[in-house]
């Protein structure tokens, strides 16, 4: 997964191969005209990579970040 100074970089390809990863802290910003400036839209305290890919694919022109990810490895 890659990451930046604002967190794990979501990505609808990301999310496919880790639909039963639990995201935390993740947030939704939206670019302001310069392109440098970052306005949180959204805040989701905690939800599941498939839970994430049905929201984001509603909401492309944003720009999703996570703080922490687990990965469910038992059912």
């Amino acid at each position: 997964m890659n990451k930046d100074s604002f967190g794990i970089c979501i990505t609808s390809a990301m999310l496919k191969k880790n639909e039963r990863t639990t995201f935390t802290h993740v947030r939704a910003y939206q670019a302001g005209d310069s392109g440098l400036d970052l306005r949180v839209l959204l805040a989701i305290p905690q939800i599941t990579g498939k839970e994430l890919l049905n929201t984001i694919q509603h909401s492309r022109e944003l720009i999703w970040r996570a703080t922490y990810q687990c990965t469910r490895e038992y059912e």
